[in-house]
């Protein structure tokens, strides 16, 4: 997850797990397949020999009891804290919420802002959308032209979550705007993809996924028939770099003459992951035929996306200036920005949450990866140690793993992992020390609380308050934004910056803490939708009254 950087040379006592041949299906042989998008499709024999572990689990566990309308294979006790939130206090949470969506017109705002190729272009090519960084909003009369000043990297730990909560919301209501959105957003997982393809392919190897993708400049239209026009120019120049790569692929069979940030992290994964659970539901259950079947394509790619990591031993390929795929490496060992298996040689559970899931989504089986309640070890304490930003990445690996295992009925592991949580709930709800320091602390604990009670992990009444306080805040804070509507005539011409409180640092400025992410502000959505919640978890939101669309 490039935090650690521990000299290569320390490597020597690292060692590979047994590695996989590199025969598993392409994403377009996934796409013809229909067992390979419902999570019912066989290990190839390629795979090898995953060890005794794997062969006792190669089966989900039969033990799916369910209890009232969750899924939830089983109960966490949990010593009762705090005072339990009273209707009347989870009924103010709900409303500020609603005006908080309403008020800002939120989801049309992630339809307007989020670009990457608009529907009826001149082209004619796919359509779809991302939701960016690094990019400024340039106002001139009627036109706003998003352009593109930087590289764009861990897009995806925005855009995965927006594409999760609008999923889940759609499936909860069918609101128009979540279902545009999440067609949007699905292309944009596709695209990712089939970018990074080159014209001398033969075959053309789908499995490899961009970091982001710099396509042609165009205008469009956004509501209202409001003008907007996409400038990826200045990202179009050439770096080789250990970790950030832009290549030109003059030639993509999909989008003609394009531009890659190619070399992709780890660090976004968890986010992605965490979708897979969700798009199973949206493939299965959504009555919507068109939305079934873009979660389904969507599905395959990142299937095959985790078939080709476990299938080069824990690495994530990239392809170079020529379009040929690579693993790499730094100091003759695997650059540990693209490889789970970096610091097994320090502990060996190190990553494996990452490695689990990884394995789950390509293979439906753990393949040999036991990871206990999910704690890594060392690795993690001195991965997280000053460096808080790989405090979330290596958290929601951990609820990626549990996800991947309950949607794959894998329920023994699922529970050890539940109950693992509880190590990170207590973390953010008692360390005051770097609570002191991070200014994203309150908000990060929030959204955390509200992903891990989505999975199973019961609230307490204390931290089932810290949530709830943070959403109101949240809804304070964001109603002050003046620039939901960069095309009102309240806003001049210029260049801004149009995520609200996008957080980069996370310092404390002058003792004020921040609040959710804009990307989080309908984390709920996840939660109200989850199949996993355990019935006995301390109530924050009313999810029925969430859901009167009237009120968005």
């Amino acid at each position: 997850m490039s935090r650690l950087h521990v000299p290569m040379l320390a490597v020597v006592a690292f060692v590979m797990p047994a590695a996989c041949a590199s025969t598993a299906k392409q994403t377009s042989d996934l796409l013809d397949d229909a067992t390979a998008v419902d999570g019912q499709n066989d290990v190839p024999d390629s795979v090898g020999d995953p060890g005794s572990a794997a062969e006792e689990a190669s089966q989900p566990d039969a033990d799916a009891s369910t209890d009232g309308d969750t899924l939830l294979p089983f109960h966490l006790e949990r010593d009762a804290e705090g005072e339990a939130l009273t209707g009347v206090e989870i009924a103010q949470t709900t409303e500020a919420l609603l005006a908080l969506w309403h008020g800002t017109g939120y989801f049309q705002w992630i339809l307007d802002t989020g670009h990457g190729m608009a529907t009826g272009n001149e082209w004619g090519f796919p359509d779809y959308k991302l939701w960016w960084q690094d990019t400024t909003a340039v106002k001139v009369g009627d036109t706003v032209t998003f352009r593109h000043v930087s590289g764009g990297d861990n897009n995806l730990m925005r855009h995965a979550r927006v594409l999760l909560y609008s999923l889940a919301g759609h499936m909860l209501t069918a609101d128009p705007r979540l279902k545009e959105i999440s067609l949007q957003y699905l292309r944009g997982i596709q695209a990712m993809y089939t970018a990074m393809v080159w014209a001398n392919e033969d075959p053309p190897i789908d499995t490899i996924m961009a970091r982001a993708i710099y396509n042609h400049s165009h205008p469009f239209l956004v509501s209202g028939g409001r003008k907007a026009a996409v400038d990826y120019e200045p990202s179009k120049v050439e770096e080789l770099d250990r970790r950030h790569d832009v290549l030109h692929n003059p030639g993509n069979p999909t989008f003609g003459d394009i531009w890659v940030r190619s070399k992709r992290s780890n660090d976004d994964l968890p986010f992605l992951y965490r979708l897979v659970p969700v798009l199973m539901r949206v493939q299965k259950n959504d009555p919507d035929p068109e939305m079934a079947a873009e979660a389904a394509k969507a599905l395959a790619y990142v299937r095959g996306f985790c078939r080709d990591i476990v299938d080069h031993q824990y690495d994530i390929r990239t392809k170079g200036p020529d379009g040929v795929p690579y693993e790499p490496f730094y100091g003759g060992a695997p650059d540990d920005f693209a490889s789970y298996t970096s610091y097994d040689w320090m502990d060996p559970n190190a990553e494996c949450n990452a490695k689990l899931a990884t394995a789950l989504i390509g293979y439906q089986e753990p393949l040999g990866n036991d990871c206990l309640d999910g704690y890594g070890g060392v690795y993690e304490e001195v991965a997280i140690s000053g460096k808080y930003w790989g405090t979330p990445i290596i958290y929601y690996f951990h609820i990626s793993a549990l996800a991947e295992a309950l949607a794959e009925g894998y329920n023994d592991a699922a529970r050890a992992l539940a109950a693992g949580l509880e190590r990170r709930a207590d973390a953010y709800m008692n360390d005051t020390v770097t609570r002191a320091t991070v200014a994203t602390w309150d908000g990060d604990a929030a959204t955390f609380l509200i992903t891990a009670a989505s999975y199973g992990f019961p609230l307490t009444a204390r931290e089932a308050r810290l949530v709830s306080g943070e959403l109101q805040r949240a809804a304070v804070h964001y109603s002050t934004f003046t620039l939901w509507d960069l095309w009102a005539e309240s806003v001049p011409d210029g260049e801004y910056d149009y995520l609200p409180g996008d957080r980069v640092s996370s310092e404390v400025v002058d003792g004020q803490a921040a609040v959710f992410q804009p990307a989080e502000i309908a984390a709920v959505l996840e939660y109200c939708e989850s199949p996993y919640k355990d019935p006995v978890s301390s109530p924050f939101v009313d999810c029925k009254a969430l859901m009167d669309t009237q009120k968005w």
